[in-house]
């Protein structure tokens, strides 16, 4: 009853969710292998098509109040809730850097009260990145994304990232993630991924100046995601003490915000001109994991 007002749209999906429940080891195994097969299919053959600019959406650079921003910084985040953050007034001092910079800065710093659009990094970011939406998935294999956007307006686009490429077969006919990085003039990923967020940097500072014209760089970290021991060091350690799984999540938190310190101060400050976004592809529910899957 749950399944039946989206099996329409996603039959496959969802078939293979049932089989799995009732029958894994007998069929389980060969329904999912299609359903990944017809996905793969699916967005492969979408790929191939040119994508249009989403219905009632204008792209206007000639606008009197439009301001041209020669470097785009958009770090996406993993796992990150903000009621662990003290910018959002967590108990716990999480986010030091965030917190002065809010402080000092306050006329070119804002932070907002969001909400994801999902729990799981594969259909959230499409949504955060592109047209997609919990009622149309695809929407970014026929309809041009946040990249093309800035491509069609003189930016180089590059995509640097920490996370899996997710497709353990062919990237350039893999899924959602690894379909959207491709969008990018630009890729890279960090090998093996889950390291260090920091890693990205000297990247970063590789491709920063790699052209005259403006860039747009989407930095892909790995921020909270479980396990939390395995996001933070010892200067985390020393900044916030206690034990316990909240504590480790906590440390975690503090990290990514010494990974924003440092490339606002090492790259985005010594930019002429420059935008710096952090978000979160979705939150977390802090031992347990991403959070619902199947509900409302």
């Amino acid at each position: 009853t749950d399944l039946r007002f989206q099996f329409h749209s996603l039959s496959l999906f969802y078939t293979q969710l049932v089989v799995n429940e009732y029958s894994p080891l007998l069929y389980g195994n060969t329904v999912t292998l299609i359903s990944y097969i017809n996905e793969v299919s699916t967005l492969k053959e979408a790929f191939e098509n040119e994508r249009v600019i989403k219905n009632g959406m204008t792209r206007n650079t000639e606008l009197s109040d439009s301001i041209q921003v020669d470097k785009i910084y958009l770090v996406v985040g993993e796992s990150a809730t903000r009621t662990h953050m003290s910018l959002y007034d967590y108990g716990v001092q999480t986010t030091p850097f965030l917190d002065s910079l809010s402080y000092v800065d306050s006329a070119n710093v804002s932070h907002y009260y969001a909400l994801t659009g999902a729990t799981l990094t594969r259909n959230s970011v499409p949504m955060i990145l592109a047209t997609s939406s919990a009622h149309d998935r695809t929407a970014f294999s026929r309809e041009k994304s946040l990249l093309d956007l800035a491509k069609d307006s003189g930016y180089e686009t590059f995509w640097l990232s920490n996370q899996p490429r997710v497709d353990s077969w062919d990237i350039q006919t893999g899924s959602f993630i690894s379909r959207l990085s491709q969008m990018a003039q630009n890729l890279r990923h960090i090998s093996p991924a889950y390291g260090e967020d920091f890693d990205l940097l000297p990247i970063l500072k590789e491709v920063h100046d790699a052209t005259d014209k403006p860039q747009l760089f989407v930095l892909h970290i790995t921020g909270s995601h479980e396990n939390y021991s395995d996001r933070y060091d010892k200067t985390d350690e020393d900044a916030i003490d206690g034990e316990g799984t909240v504590v480790e999540y906590d440390r975690s938190i503090h990290h990514t915000d010494r990974f924003l310190r440092q490339l606002y101060y090492d790259v985005v400050s010594k930019d002429k001109s420059s935008l710096l976004i952090y978000m979160s592809d979705h939150g977390e529910d802090i031992g347990v994991g991403h959070g619902f899957t199947m509900t409302k």
